[in-house]
């Protein structure tokens, strides 16, 4: 069993950095409805280009973007920002 995410297209570069379109996920333009039902429509026909992306979306974040991942992002964070030379100090950095 699998699935795929069909996800309205976000505004600005940011959610392209993380995903690729019709790698990871299939984005739809939401002003579009015809766009939308075009995609599924394909998406139907193309099971094995469907399943590949399901896949391909999973992989990614299974291996990228867990909960874990975003756990150890904020240490590393705040281990490299977070500069505390006296707590007493008037020039702490959080």
């Amino acid at each position: 069993m699998w699935s795929l995410l069909l996800q309205n297209k976000v505004i600005g570069n940011k959610s392209n950095k993380l995903f690729q379109d019709w790698k990871h996920l299939v984005y739809y333009d939401p002003q579009n409805p015809t766009d939308l039902l075009e995609k599924i429509e394909y998406l139907l026909k193309n099971q094995d280009a469907a399943k590949n992306i399901a896949e391909q979306g999973y992989n990614l974040c299974i291996n990228h973007h867990t909960i874990e991942h975003r756990i150890q992002a904020i240490i590393t964070w705040i281990n490299n920002n977070l500069e505390v030379e006296d707590v007493n100090s008037k020039n702490r950095r959080y």
